[in-house]
């Protein structure tokens, strides 16, 4: 395998080093059973994957010429656009195979020590979660209920990862007149900055779960919220009653974001949102407060959690609003 992955031609003492600790082929069933791995190994890393796309600290992601899998140039951009620091990087393409240490290992060894002496660590990243970060849309059905507006929440956690392709062709207005509906308010893509969701529905779907194509974009019903507030519309810093029965987990070491209205009242980020600001990542939150538009008196901080924290619906109604990027956050009891 490392003579396939490499350009350099490795000598008989480098084939025997390499075969060493394994006496037998018996002794090489990890080896053997690794291609079969690459069907769903992006599924398997899916954790793995949503916490790099948080990573705040530098990130370099250097590959081989000759690796045309792995280490492709479409797979390095994918890399280099998904890690927030991978921002101004020296990401190197080097004359070399798969295994870049063993075909040009002297350049490769300066090019790292020129990285870790010029770059500097932010803050530790806490270890990922089932649903930190974790992408998601939703389309909020706004109809007239009684003398206020309520809207059915539909959305893609448990079915989907959004496809931008697919959310990009939606048409609301088609999809308002499909369903007899006021209005189809878009929301998203979302991205999780809660660690698990506890009890109720909102990830993980259930037998009894209603879905809809929306588009080529399939959706289950998630719950419904009440609008009345704000007259049918998603208004930033108006709070809608959110029926739901989980408690959002955040775990100890976790950056929150905190909203505090002007009588004090705490709201927890939830999600963020990437539906006014394309570009906005994980690390760009905890300088969120420059950018809004806060009513008076209100204020936006953020901290390191010394502890885990939950925070739950009271009796089955959570208290959610969003700021004016489409941030949401939750009322904490």
């Amino acid at each position: 395998m490392v003579q396939v992955l490499t350009v350099y031609q490795l000598t008989d003492e480098e084939i025997s080093a390499y075969n060493a600790p394994y006496p037998s082929i018996e002794y090489k069933a990890a080896i053997r059973a690794f291609p079969a791995m690459f069907v769903d190994i992006e599924m398997q890393n899916i954790i793995a994957w949503q916490t790099l796309g948080a990573f705040h600290n530098p990130f370099m992601f250097n590959a081989g010429e000759f690796d045309r899998s792995l280490g492709s140039e479409e797979n390095q951009q994918k890399w280099v656009e998904h890690v927030p620091g991978s921002d101004g990087n020296d990401h190197r393409r080097f004359l070399a195979g798969h295994f870049i240490q063993d075909d040009v290992g002297e350049e490769l060894a300066i090019h790292l020590l020129n990285f870790l002496r010029s770059t500097t660590p932010d803050e530790p990243l806490q270890a990922g979660s089932p649903t930190f970060n974790f992408r998601y849309c939703e389309i909020l059905l706004s109809y007239l209920d009684g003398s206020g507006v309520s809207a059915e929440i539909w959305g893609t956690p448990g079915v989907n990862y959004c496809p931008q392709d697919q959310w990009e062709a939606l048409n609301l207005d088609e999809i308002a007149d499909q369903y007899d509906a006021l209005l189809a308010i878009p929301n998203g893509p979302r991205f999780f900055v809660v660690d698990e969701s506890l009890g109720g529905g909102i990830i993980l779907p259930s037998p009894d779960d209603e879905y809809r194509l929306f588009g080529e974009l399939e959706m289950r019903l998630l719950t419904s919220v009440d609008l009345t507030d704000s007259q049918g519309e998603d208004v930033a810093y108006v709070p809608g009653k959110v029926l739901r029965d989980n408690t959002w987990l955040f775990y100890e070491g976790r950056r929150v974001y905190e909203l505090t209205d002007i009588h004090g009242q705490v709201y927890i980020m939830q999600s963020f949102s990437r539906l006014e600001d394309a570009n906005l990542q994980m690390d760009d939150l905890k300088h969120l407060g420059d950018r809004l538009n806060l009513p008076e008196g209100w204020t936006f901080s953020s901290r390191i959690l010394s502890e885990p924290l939950q925070v739950s619906a009271i009796d089955g109604i959570a208290m959610v609003l969003k700021d004016d990027l489409g941030n949401s956050y939750q009322l904490v009891p």
